[in-house]
């Protein structure tokens, strides 16, 4: 069960150590969660406020994508 924290926590710092992931993760999200999110740090806040962030979010099709993540209790087959 550690190793799957680690696993998340790993994944959650790679996003939000890079710029384009985070920003692309997050146009994606419901309006109503985007407001919720501005309370999170101050970076997301800065990132929540800017109008190139506001445009890309109000023009990208909110639709469900085709990738999925399975986060299994197990990721022994991740490893081999």
């Amino acid at each position: 069960m550690s190793d799957n924290k680690e696993l998340i926590t790993s994944l959650a710092e790679t996003i939000e150590g890079n710029e384009y992931l985070l920003s692309q993760t997050l146009i994606r999200v419901p309006l109503r969660d985007i407001i919720t999110f501005k309370c999170v740090s101050k970076r997301w806040l800065s990132l929540n406020s800017d109008p190139y962030f506001s445009h890309c979010h109000a023009t990208v099709k909110q639709r469900v994508s085709s990738l999925f993540l399975d986060l299994t209790p197990t990721l022994d087959h991740i490893r081999k």
